[in-house]
């Protein structure tokens, strides 16, 4: 392949910067009233404490859906460093990492322009600043959105090796570890991935000085893995053998071959859908067919037609390997791949443009439109929220106001708290939030034992009204002497049960 000098112009890197602070904008508005966190977000900020100012560091992350496997800890360890700087505020942590993935928008235009184009490179810059998929994954406090990131690093780097420039192995080597890093998955599905380039691309990696190639290798290794078989060394092979039972149907969801191409189809089609035309995923099915067959239909010869070549495996591998793993999907496995097809709509709509350029504009536009419609429909309402679904009116400034009135109610006296909120009996959320606030504002802690009164905090579940309204009378009446008032904010109300 031959080398193409690729520099950013003095208009380029303007426009791209706009396009990263509208990206932002839209990604961080209402966070602080809207952010959602959870027991799961509890856990993280407990460990990501240890971190930051006990430091207790740590070979894995959190826990995966599979017992026994773990996300690597790049997540604990990026968001320590605004956790250090603010005491412990999520919303700090949050601000850093909607930066971050603000930031996409050069490494992803970069991609664009060297595999067709600087058209296609805004095209897919500006898609992605607008697609209410990217930006509601953004908007979610935890690991995997950090693939997106990281996925158009490695790409981008990948792609300049390819061309010619060997000094971006060393960075397509680091890219592909911190991408292992950021959720576990990532590791057998860039691990096809890579396997399917080196093939396609052999002869050029041939080619490659060895003082390039073997601190690559061990870059890639070092990073990717090498966490995981220092905890696997500790831990009598937690994390192999679990790989092996998973491997064999001891673990997981085993399913049979209709059922799991049922369950591909139905997730890539919900998660993609929401790239495209959110809300009408009876589109996305044929869009992703004719993209599919214009990128098919380019590779003539896949070394002389790498830009779809690239495109296409990148797009095409994860369902080879979820069909192979026979096992059911969650939709945001899909993450890594958003930025694969938003460069494959940008692709086709730059086909489009040299056709018909007034359709091409119209098209685009259309896309933009709709994408900023749902957004403005949806983000203020706090609707359609993957991770939020069944508690959208779950607010991290009632969970604030509620801790305030909390203490204000205590009057200073020792008193401890009982959560019942969505998932039942999950306590981490509201203890590592009564921590932050308590030793930020109030210089005071829940206690366990002996406390002169009881908070029970319970957040309104319509959906199953009776087992709350059994679990308020046949057990929290129990506690404590009696009911010594109630408040609440939003669907979050408290019940103050008077203990000594």
């Amino acid at each position: 392949m031959k080398t193409k000098k690729i520099s950013l112009s003095s208009q380029t890197v303007p426009l791209l910067l706009l396009l990263a602070t509208i990206a932002f904008t839209l990604r961080f508005y209402l966070i602080p009233q809207h952010l959602f966190f959870g027991p799961e977000q509890g856990i993280d900020f407990t460990v990501i404490r240890d971190i930051a100012t006990g430091h207790k560091l740590t070979l894995i992350g959190s826990k995966t859906d599979i017992p026994g496997v773990f996300h690597g800890p790049l997540y604990y360890y990026i968001s320590a460093v605004p956790f250090a700087t603010t005491g412990g505020n999520p919303i700090a942590v949050i601000f850093t990492l909607i930066l971050i993935q603000a930031l996409s928008i050069f490494p992803l235009y970069g991609l664009g322009k060297e595999l067709w184009n600087r058209q296609v490179g805004f095209m897919a810059a500006i898609l992605f600043t607008v697609s209410y998929s990217a930006i509601v994954n953004s908007r979610w406090l935890s690991s995997p959105p950090l693939a997106l990131p990281l996925v158009c690093v490695f790409f981008y780097s990948f792609t300049r090796y390819l061309k010619g420039n060997n000094r971006y192995l060393l960075l397509s080597a680091l890219s592909f570890g911190l991408l292992v890093q950021s959720q576990f998955l990532n590791l057998i599905l860039f691990s096809a991935i890579l396997l399917f380039l080196i093939i396609i691309f052999y002869k050029r990696i041939l080619t490659t000085p060895l003082k390039i190639l073997l601190p690559s290798l061990f870059i890639l290794g070092l990073i990717s893995i090498g966490n995981f078989v220092l905890f696997d060394l500790k831990h009598h092979f937690l994390i192999s053998n679990s790989l092996l039972e998973l491997a064999s149907g001891k673990r997981g969801y085993y399913l049979p071959p209709n059922i799991i191409l049922s369950s591909i189809y139905a997730k890539a089609v919900d998660f993609y859908s929401w790239i495209l035309t959110p809300t009408f995923s009876a589109f996305t099915p044929p869009i992703f067919i004719l993209l599919a067959v214009l990128l098919l239909k380019k590779i003539t010869h896949p070394i002389t037609n790498s830009s779809q070549t690239i495109l296409a495996v990148w797009l095409f591998t994860p369902f080879i390997i979820f069909f192979l793993l026979h096992h059911d999907l969650i939709s945001h496995y899909f993450i890594p791949f958003l930025p694969a097809f938003i460069l494959a709509i940008a692709y086709g709509l730059d086909l489009l443009f040299t056709r018909n350029k007034i359709l091409g504009f119209a098209v685009f536009l259309a896309l933009i439109l709709f994408n900023l419609f749902i957004y403005v429909k949806n983000i203020p309402a706090n609707s359609n929220i993957f991770f939020q679904a069944n508690q959208p009116h779950f607010y991290y400034s009632d969970q604030q106001k509620i801790i305030a009135e909390t203490y204000k109610r205590a009057e200073n006296r020792p008193f401890s708290i009982q959560a019942f909120t969505i998932p039942y009996w999950k306590q981490e959320g509201w203890l590592y939030l009564f921590w932050y606030e308590g030793t930020q504002k109030h210089l005071k802690l829940p206690v366990k034992d002996n406390p002169d009164k009881l908070f029970v905090i319970v957040q309104d579940n319509p959906s199953d009204r009776l087992f709350q309204w059994n679990w308020l009378q046949d057990t929290v009446s129990q506690w404590g002497k009696g009911e010594a008032g109630r408040f609440w904010f939003g669907d979050i109300s408290v019940i103050i049960r008077q203990v000594k």
